[in-house]
Parts: C-alpha cells; structure tokens; sequence
C-alpha cells in the first residue's frame, strides 16, 4: 500500500439530479482519488452519507435547497475521520487522523460575480475565521 494519499477537487454542479450522486461515484472508482473535495452540491443541511463504496460528508444551506453546498467524498482506504465542520453552504472543513500527523482539509466554494458586495466579503472573512481556529488547535 502506498504511503501517498490522492487528494482532489471536482464541481460537480448539482447532486440533486436522480442517480446523480451514483454517477460521480462510478467516475470516481475510475481514479485514484481517496479524498474529493466537492463544491455545488445544492443539498440543504449537513450531514453524513455512507454507502459500499465510499462515505459523503456534505454541507448546504439551512432551508433553501438547490443552492451552492460544499462537501468531501472519501473513497479507498478506511480514513479515521475525526472531524466534519460545516461553517456555511460555501465552506467546510474535514479532520483525518493518520499515523504521523492529523490532516486539516478546507474546502471553498466562492460566490459568482451577480452576488452582493457584502456576501463576497463575508466569504472572504470566514475562511481567516477557519485558519485562526486552526491555529488554537494545532498548538
């Protein structure tokens, strides 16, 4: 077994089609990805979601379905996942424990040109939120 671990990243532009989410998982048995980052979504709530071939850790928006999302698709090897943080609709993160060293993965997904100056800002603001968080953790 390899010591590398495949990491990715994939906007997969909607989730809520039928047979949407088994679709991207067969494109992904063909990689030799284990962990995807996965923007766009557009599920509602945060949540968990395990089958055979891999386990979907995902976060949307409170009540308005069909918006944004962001979320981490695990795949292969059994991953001790120690922690799921959803912040918004647009931004997660995921912790994994490993042998030497725990790993802290964030994922983003920006707001398009058409929406306000204030929500641009925010996002940009939440991800300094994350780091500084980070940093009480790690020390």
């Amino acid at each position: 077994m390899s010591n590398k671990l495949h990491i990715g990243t994939w906007n997969v532009k909607t989730l809520l089609k039928p047979c949407k989410m088994q679709e991207l998982a067969v494109k992904l048995a063909k990689t030799q990805l284990e962990i995807v980052a996965i923007q766009e979504t557009r599920w509602s709530g945060i949540g968990l979601t395990k089958k055979k071939d891999f386990s979907l850790y995902y976060s949307g928006t409170k009540d308005q379905i069909g918006q944004a999302g962001t979320g981490f698709i695990l795949l292969g090897r059994i991953m001790n996942v120690i922690g799921f943080e959803a912040t918004n609709e647009r931004l997660c993160t995921i912790r994994i424990k490993s042998k030497y060293n725990n790993l802290t993965l964030i994922n983003m997904y920006a707001p398009t040109e058409d929406k306000t100056e204030a929500e641009k800002e925010k996002f940009y603001d939440d991800p300094q939120t994350i780091i500084e968080h980070l940093k009480v953790i790690l020390l």
